[in-house]
């Protein structure tokens, strides 16, 4: 795991990310303390979780 800022790309405002692999349901990482998950494709960044 690598802890990073959030790529600009996502968000203009200060926050930390994390980068892992992850080969299992990713829904079982989901938690409220989660704000959203993305899968890196390449350059792109993919959606596939946001706490509402």
């Amino acid at each position: 795991m690598e802890l990073m800022p959030v790529p600009r790309k996502l968000s203009s405002s200060c926050g930390i990310a994390a980068q892992f692999g992850f080969d299992e349901d990713i829904r079982s990482m989901i938690s409220e303390d989660i704000e959203s998950l993305y899968e890196i494709k390449g350059m792109e960044y993919k959606l596939i979780y946001r706490n509402t």
